[in-house]
Order: C-alpha cells, then sequence, then structure tokens
C-alpha cells in the first residue's frame, strides 16, 4: 500500500460491493453504521434507477449512496459535495471502485445559484457540515447552483434525485421548483432533518406542502 494512503474497507451496501477509503478506526465504525441506515432507502432508491438514467446525489458525502447507484452500471451519477475533505475522500473512493459513470462536484445545491457559507464540523464522512445562505465568521465560501439551473444547462433533468443536506432540504427543493413543477424528475428521495429545519424556520410539513403545491 503507497505511504500516507488510507486503509480501505468492502462493503456491501444494499446487495452492492463497494470499497471505501477509512482513514480512522471511528470512520471505519461510522461507515458500517451509515451502510447499514442507507441500505434501507438504497434498497428503494436502486429499484427506481432505471437504465440511461440521470442520478444527482445533493449532499454526496464521502459516496455511500453515489457508490452503489454507479456500481449498478445503469446511471450516469453526478454526485454534489461542497466540504473539501469529503469531495476528496469521495472522489478518490470512486477512483477506488473504478468507477467511470460518477462525477464529483465540489459545489452546493441550492435555492440559487452564487456563493454561500459551509460552516464544517467533524471529521471526514461526518455528514454534520451545514450551509448559510450568507458568509461570515465560521465560514467557508462555496459555490453554489440549483437543480433547475442544472437541468437548463444539460438540457435534460435528472431522473432520480436524493437529497441529504442536514435541514437544508427546503432551499434545495425551491431550486428545483420549475423542474420538479414540470414533472421532470421521475424519483425523489429526501432525508429529512427535523432539528435542522427547525433551525431555519421550518419543519418537515411546510416541506410536505411546498411538494403538494407543485403537483
Amino acid at each position: 500500500m503507497a505511504a500516507g494512503r488510507p486503509p480501505t474497507r468492502t462493503l456491501a451496501v444494499a446487495g452492492q460491493v463497494v470499497r471505501f477509503a477509512v482513514g480512522t478506526r471511528r470512520e471505519g465504525a461510522r461507515l458500517t453504521a451509515l451502510a447499514t441506515d442507507e441500505g434501507r432507502m438504497l434498497r428503494r432508491l436502486l429499484a427506481a434507477v432505471r437504465d440511461g438514467d440521470t442520478f444527482v446525489d445533493v449532499g454526496a458525502n464521502i459516496g455511500t449512496v453515489t457508490l452503489p447507484v454507479a456500481r449498478t452500471g445503469r446511471a450516469e451519477c453526478l454526485a454534489f459535495e461542497p466540504e473539501p475533505h469529503n469531495a476528496a475522500r469521495l472522489a478518490g473512493n470512486v477512483a477506488l471502485n473504478d468507477l467511470a459513470n460518477v462525477t464529483v462536484i465540489e459545489a452546493a445545491m441550492w435555492s440559487a445559484s452564487g456563493t454561500i457559507g459551509l460552516r464544517a464540523r467533524g471529521a471526514v464522512g461526518t455528514g454534520t457540515h451545514t450551509v448559510a445562505e450568507d458568509e461570515g465568521p465560521g465560514l467557508t465560501p462555496v459555490p453554489a447552483t440549483t437543480i433547475d439551473e442544472l437541468a437548463a444547462s444539460s438540457g435534460r433533468a435528472p431522473d432520480v434525485v436524493k437529497v441529504d443536506v442536514e435541514g437544508a432540504e427546503l432551499e434545495v427543493l425551491r431550486g428545483a421548483a420549475r423542474t420538479l413543477g414540470a414533472g421532470e424528475i421521475r424519483e425523489l428521495f429526501v432525508e429529512t432533518h427535523p432539528a435542522g429545519l427547525a433551525a431555519r424556520g421550518s419543519s418537515e410539513d411546510e416541506l410536505a406542502g411546498f411538494l403538494d403545491r407543485l403537483r
């Protein structure tokens, strides 16, 4: 093994065998738990992905969802992760698994394009980083885009979207309002974080109401 390169671990996540770089024992323990938790949702997500799909992973972290979806070979995967260390580990995990159908984008999905603030908390892979609308003390500026802009620039909306953004779910969905309203996204998977939503003055009920109005 090359000097300085973290050891690897092979896990079965929702029936897909994938390899991850593991920097610390704590990270390895968390990865095992995360793979178990993600597996419950991933079984539904993998069943929804069809041949030729475009899958967008918003809040991709180190790839616990992106990698199993890519491993099926059915979809082109766009993995959005704004935290630099997570994005680097994600890119490394993509290479580790020899996946040619994944593009890692070091940017946030938001309600509008531009620059927003990232508050990084915890080690690589913890998934506890949050974004704020404004830049400020303790925040690192990161680029942001929207699902609507992604669809417009590529000429095609994503077929399947997964969102896991620590309470910023509504902001991401606001940036997808046109695409969702047109029914262009076939499957949408949103992991909600009630405490994170509440911290932003929102709730799961508001999120559900927003989606209902787009139908």
